[in-house]
């Protein structure tokens, strides 16, 4: 599962510039965000992180610069990765 968790999130920074690096371990994923100009994307993970909430995932925010989505989801099923997968896409495209 965090095999699949990682190539969908790999498929949204080729897709997302503000996706800066996908890294992590298992289903412990950490997506850190960045802006144009190589900065931290604080405010736009700000965005996210609501958005998320608003759709029922639980998420984390961490970082020195408070820009790293934390990603640490219970043992779940392929499809609410999925779900996931596709909520976070949604956000990212309002949010772009």
């Amino acid at each position: 599962l965090g095999a699949h968790l990682m190539e969908s999130l790999r498929a949204l920074q080729s897709r997302y510039p503000a996706i800066h690096e996908v890294r992590g371990m298992g289903l412990m994923i950490g997506v850190e965000l960045r802006d144009a100009t190589g900065s931290p994307a604080a405010a736009l993970l700000d965005t996210l992180f609501e958005e998320m909430k608003d759709a029922g995932f639980l998420l984390g925010k961490t970082g020195p610069g408070r820009n790293v989505l934390t990603l640490m989801p219970p043992l779940v099923e392929r499809d609410d990765l999925d779900s996931l997968g596709a909520a976070l896409d949604r956000a990212l495209a309002r949010a772009s």
